[in-house]
């Protein structure tokens, strides 16, 4: 197989490798171009240079106790920096949560508010749908009474219709009985008794062979 890697040290595409496989190849497969060097690091003076400013003494002349003092100065120049930082987070964190407490009881007395205001609000709903009933109801009273009265008041004109009604018929049958008795008088005064005597002759008729409807028998009558 040929290499993959091109004359920069970049791979090459899959199109561009030209793949092959002879089994008596003794010749090895060339190296890669070498990667350029890293640049050499700063050779040591031979001091122990803190990260603060114009801190700086050979190690030669610090006896242990300084040496140590200056190492944990030097290597941890910011712990006072980050204490500072990490308590100014601490209260901004309290003061977060001292705002985020006064928000939800705000929150809360917002909501208890808006609570007691809607049962306010349901408690007049209430009362004015109770004084609509009561009011519904009593001009239903009204208006049944109203009924009554005027059913009252035709039942009472009805019966004076009918008495009146009654009293004229009774006037139109004593006056048409006192005419006939009128005229009656007269026809008895005018003529005499033997005058409105008469014969009455009753006639019979037989007949023969006639057929009983009753009986369906045939019989003279």
């Amino acid at each position: 197989m040929s290499c993959a890697l091109g004359s920069d040290g970049q791979l090459k595409d899959a199109n561009a490798i030209d793949w092959y496989n002879d089994p008596d190849d003794d010749t090895p497969m060339p190296a890669p171009h070498p990667l350029p060097a890293p640049p050499p690091l700063p050779a040591s003076n031979g001091m122990l240079t803190a990260f603060k400013k114009s801190v700086w003494l050979p190690m030669q002349l610090l006896p242990n106790d300084q040496l140590q003092c200056l190492l944990k100065v030097s290597l941890h120049p910011n712990d006072e920096e980050e204490e500072e930082e990490e308590e100014e987070e601490e209260e901004e964190e309290e003061e977060e949560e001292e705002e985020e407490e006064e928000e939800e009881e705000e929150e809360e007395e917002e909501e208890e508010e808006e609570e007691e205001e809607e049962e306010e609000e349901e408690e007049e709903e209430e009362e004015e749908e109770e004084e609509e009933e009561e009011e519904e109801e009593e001009e239903e009273e009204e208006e049944e009474e109203e009924e009554e009265e005027e059913e009252e008041e035709e039942e009472e004109e009805e019966e004076e219709e009918e008495e009146e009604e009654e009293e004229e018929e009774e006037e139109e049958e004593e006056e048409a009985y006192q005419r006939t008795k009128v005229f009656g008088d007269e026809d008895r005064k005018q003529t005499k008794k033997d005058e409105r005597s008469a014969d009455l002759k009753g006639i019979f008729m037989q007949e023969k062979g006639c057929v009983n409807p009753h009986t369906q028998e045939r019989e003279d009558g």
